[in-house]
């Protein structure tokens, strides 16, 4: 029986499926404003208290391949990271200079 033209069967195993059409993002533009405003604010003036929605929120957008906004989701993710280093850098740094004596002004 000859193929020529007309019906061709679909290759075994099924193929490539493509992705349903009109599928929505699960992360909104507003999750990655958020987090890029929190990375900003964690790194200027608020250290913890913002790099932690910053990673949470960056972190969301940066799995949603749908979203436009990933760069802003990464940066803020990004920015938290660094807050949460700088951070724990300052806690060791306050820690030893309390265990050495503190700043201690010696006179003779």
């Amino acid at each position: 029986m000859s193929m020529s033209g007309g019906y061709q069967p679909p290759p075994p195993g099924g193929g490539f499926q493509p992705p349903p059409q009109g599928m929505v993002s699960t992360t909104s533009n507003n999750d990655a404003t958020i987090a890029l405003v929190a990375g900003i604010l964690s790194l200027v003036c608020c250290g913890f208290v913002a790099s932690i929605p910053a990673i949470i929120y960056g972190n969301r957008v940066r799995h949603d391949p749908s979203n436009p906004q990933q760069g802003f989701g990464t940066a803020g993710f990004i920015m938290g990271w660094i807050s949460v280093a700088l951070s724990l850098v300052g806690i060791v740094v306050w820690v030893i200079v309390l265990v050495s004596g503190g700043f201690s002004v010696s006179t003779y």
